[in-house]
């Protein structure tokens, strides 16, 4: 399993400070994490040989009086792979067939997209001058939400939107709705997190708000695109997802 960064660590700790009214936050600390399943995770008394019937692992888990509400998994450099997003999205499915009523959010720290797919031309182009007009006619394709996710086209955001809406996880989903996805700017994060704090807590309690007080998602929900865009052209940056 691949060693999480500092940057992952950093981000963790400052959840604590998300208020979420009627429930509970637990987050994952050293020597204790929230492995599951596990009925009595809050208390934090383990099962017998409760190590060997562990299915995963969680950063983040909003809960009522022990009850899961919503799973949240904080990614940098794990996972971020197709086959490990697919094993942790299916294992928490299993999950939830104990737990049930779990929502899963990854909230992942993503590098900034160097290019954008084009649907008109079918392929991708780096952002710059030369292709703002193709930029443009995409961001006014659709809804923001689906328009800024047309335009994933590399890196990790590339690999969650493979995974989980090019080739839809829901159909191998029993036990819960399609997970959310939540992108924020790992840059931002890493070199002027002061700065950026606020603003990537609200984001990632906008999300959870909108999760817990919605019906159940049908397909992944994308979210916060336009968070790992450049700021070329900035006007077109601005219009928030």
């Amino acid at each position: 399993m691949t060693e999480e960064s500092s940057l992952h660590k950093q981000v963790l700790n400052r959840l604590n400070r998300l208020d979420i009214p009627g429930y509970e936050l637990l987050i994952e600390r050293r020597k204790g994490r929230l492995d599951l399943p596990n009925p009595r995770f809050q208390s934090g008394q383990k099962e017998p040989e409760q190590k060997k019937r562990t299915l995963c692992y969680t950063d983040a888990i909003l809960h009522t009086q022990g009850k899961p509400r919503l799973l949240l998994e904080l990614v940098h450099n794990n996972p971020t792979r197709p086959n490990g997003i697919t094993g942790l999205t299916v294992n928490i499915d299993r999950i939830a067939a104990i737990h049930q009523n779990i929502d899963l959010l990854y909230v992942v720290l993503a590098d900034e997209m160097t290019a954008f797919f084009c649907r008109q031309h079918g392929r991708g182009h780096y952002f710059g001058p030369k292709y703002d007009a193709c930029l443009q006619r995409c961001l006014e394709a659709g809804p923001e939400l689906e328009g800024y996710s047309e335009l994933i086209h590399e890196g990790v955001a590339a690999n969650f939107k493979k995974v989980l809406v090019d080739y839809p996880i829901t159909d191998y989903l029993r036990n819960m709705p399609a997970p959310s996805v939540l992108f924020l700017n790992a840059h931002r994060a890493e070199t002027d997190w002061d700065t950026y704090e606020p603003h990537a807590l609200r984001r990632i309690r906008d999300e959870i708000d909108h999760i817990i007080s919605s019906p159940q998602r049908r397909q992944t929900r994308l979210a916060g695109v336009s968070e790992i865009m450049p700021n070329y052209p900035e006007q077109l940056t601005q219009v928030g997802n």
